[in-house]
Order: structure tokens, then sequence, then C-alpha cells
């Protein structure tokens, strides 16, 4: 069983330290260009940026780029996959480095040696990089819409001529992690421009690297760094355990890495997989802002309306108004203007009042002090004078 953490100094060669912390590397452009020679090599690079992940890979909707943070909730993969149920996702940038043992960098779920029915930490499958090797084979015959960044591809790395360094290298993984690591290589490590050429472990032909010849696997063995003239015995599939719970070999089985080697070329390689390794991006939040508009266009408030909450929102979120104090003053505002506009309302209520105290209090002021005007009648009226006619 393996704990995910950064390669040591026995691991890159006895005169090697440990990489530096991961940061926030300088943004590398993608190179465009390139073209298909025979054989199936590709020889462009692009950079992954919102890359999306087919359905047939049972994480639909998610989507991974060079540099991105990981992380994120785990999740079961859909019916789509091949591997249903499995859970998926989580994996942050931190822990991205294995060991050079298959089967190491595992964030979660790393149980015994075998890798058949783990999880994917970083949504990408362990490489088949040898048959039977650690129960691997169950990864080995999909097709590129199912394995997520598509089909497996390796790529030799070699320096420019202006370093002093003889060492052939190569990356295994899937091809968009490939192409988008080769596009970082060139950028900061002096890598020369390369071919990717697809990869077949069950091939009759030589086929590079073996397991022997990783010095360092990375996103839970999902992709890998060899070097041609190293030779780890503890890798050897002959000394692979014979099942699941078998322990492997102690980690001080290892080979060293051979002497003479340029470290300083290999470690920049190394941390700039590390660091740009396409990664799970991780789940967009919505910001405050967008959450109280949606909220009040619901209401069906006012744009004007929405535009002066904004303002605030911004306000504090910026320090510039306490929202506690903010509030305080306005509800001071308000309460000021209702007041005086019921102190006003009683002042004209008052003045109606009295002007119709005075216009129907008595009908003889109405009528303009008429004495008989007006007046209501106390007795009979008279014959003649206005009565019933006889």
């Amino acid at each position: 069983m393996y704990v995910s953490h950064p390669p040591n100094s026995r691991q890159l060669g006895a005169d090697t330290p440990s990489p530096e912390p991961l940061g926030f590397p300088r943004v590398v452009r993608p190179r465009n260009g390139g073209q298909t020679s025979r054989g199936g090599t590709v020889s462009s690079y692009a950079l992954a940026s919102g890359v999306k992940l087919d359905d047939g890979t049972g994480a639909s909707g998610k989507t991974i780029s060079a540099y991105s943070t990981g992380g994120g909730k785990t999740f079961a993969l859909s019916e789509d996959s091949p591997f249903l149920g499995r859970l998926a996702g989580g994996g942050t940038r931190a822990e991205v480095y294995g060991t050079s043992r298959y089967g190491s960098g595992y964030p979660y779920g790393d149980y015994g040696t075998y890798v058949d029915d783990r999880p994917f930490p970083f949504l990408f499958y362990p490489i088949p990089i040898y048959p039977d090797y650690y129960g691997s084979d169950v990864y080995a015959n999909l097709n590129a819409t199912q394995r997520p960044g598509g089909e497996i591809t390796v790529a030799i790395i070699i320096p420019q001529a202006s370093i002093p360094s003889r060492e052939i290298y190569r990356i295994i993984g899937d091809q968009t992690s490939v192409s988008s690591v080769i596009s970082s290589l060139i950028s900061s490590c002096s890598v020369q421009n390369t071919s990717i050429t697809p990869f077949n472990s069950s091939s009759d032909i030589g086929v590079y690297p073996l397991p022997e010849q990783i010095i360092q696997w990375y996103r839970a063995s999902s992709f890998g760094l060899s070097l041609d003239t190293y030779n780890n015995s503890a890798s050897l599939p002959s000394n692979m355990p014979p099942s699941n719970s078998t322990p492997a070999l102690p980690p001080n089985a290892d080979t060293p890495l051979p002497l003479g080697l340029n470290q300083t070329w290999l470690q920049c390689i190394n941390t700039t997989i590390g660091a740009s390794l396409p990664l799970a991006d991780p789940p967009r939040k919505t910001d405050v802002i967008e959450i109280v508009s949606l909220v009040l266009n619901s209401l069906g408030v006012t744009t004007i309306g929405i535009i002066l909450i904004w303002v605030f929102v911004v306000k504090v979120r910026r320090g510039e108004v306490q929202w506690v104090e903010w509030v305080r003053q306005k509800f001071e505002v308000i309460k000021a203007k209702l007041d005086e506009r019921k102190r006003t309302k009683r002042e004209r209520l008052g003045k109606k009042k009295i002007r119709a105290k005075r216009q129907y209090s008595k009908l003889e002021e109405a009528s303009g002090n008429n004495e008989t005007e007006g007046r209501v009648a106390t007795t009979p009226l008279a014959p003649g004078s206005g009565g019933e006619s006889s």
C-alpha cells in the first residue's frame, strides 16, 4: 500500500532534492500546427483547457485542464462507463505525485497492491503498461471514447542541443494529457519537438516504456515518466505479488537511478509534469451577485433594483460598507420618512374635519344665516300655503 507524496531523493537519484512545492506556474501558450505522420504518430500539441470528457467515460459534463487545481466531490460513474458505479473524482494537484511503483499515488482507495478494483480519484484510468500487471488488464481493451483523454500514447522527451544531456525519457498517458504535457515541456524545459505514438502493451514488437523503466508515476498511475537506461528490479513483472492481498516489496528494494544524469533538467521535467498534468476542473462556484440577481429576477424586481443591490453587495465585499451599519442607517431614513408621511396625513385629515364641521354642523351657517330657508318645519302648514290642494 502506498501513500501519495512527492518523489524523494532516492526516486530521483541520490543527489537530487525533492521538488519544490507546487504553486501557480507561469502560463504556457499551446503550440499550434503540427501534422500526422505515417504509423499513427502525431506531432501537434495543445495545452488542455476545458476539454470535455466523452459520455462513454461515465463522467459526462466533466472537463479537464492543464494546471487545474482539481478537487471537487467524489461521485459514482454512470451507466455509460465500463466501470459503472465506480467511485471517481476529488483528487487535487497537491496529490498528483506517486512513486516509481505501479499503483502508487492514490489519495484514497489504495487498498492492497492491485489496481483492478480501485476508484479513479483523478477520473483517469491506470495505464495497462504490461500484460497481467497488477490487475491492469481491465483497462487495456477500451476505445478512445471510453478512456478519459483518449487512447494511450507515448512520446520521447529529448532536450534541445543547448542542454547537456544524453538521456532518453518517455512519457506515457492518454493522448490529451501527453499532448498537453509536451506543450508545457517545450515551453518550460527546452524539449525538442517530438511525435506522439499509440501504445499497445500486447504488441509482439518491443514496446517502451517497460514497467521497470518508470522512474515516476503521477495521477494514480494514469501517467508515467520513464528513463530508457533505468531498470528497477522491484518493478519487474517477475517480482509482482501473486495476489492483491500479498504485500509488495518494501520501498528500499527500488533500484537507484543511474549516475551522471543531468539532475537540473530531470527536475524541470518532473516538476513541470506535476504542475501541468491535466486534472478535472473544480466545480464552478456561483457568485453571490449571481445568486442575488437570480432570486430578485424570480421575484420580479426591476433591473434598476438589481443594479442598486448589486452595487451594495460589491461595496460590502470590498469592505467599503459595513452591512449592519448600512441597514441601520437605511432603516432610520425609511422610518423618518414614514413618520413624516403619517404626520402630514394627520394634519391634512385634521384640516378636513375642521372644514367639514364648520360647513355642516349647522344648516343655518351653510345657508348664510337665513331664518326660514333651510329650516325643518315643526308645525302643519296653513291652508293655501303650499300644502295639499282642496
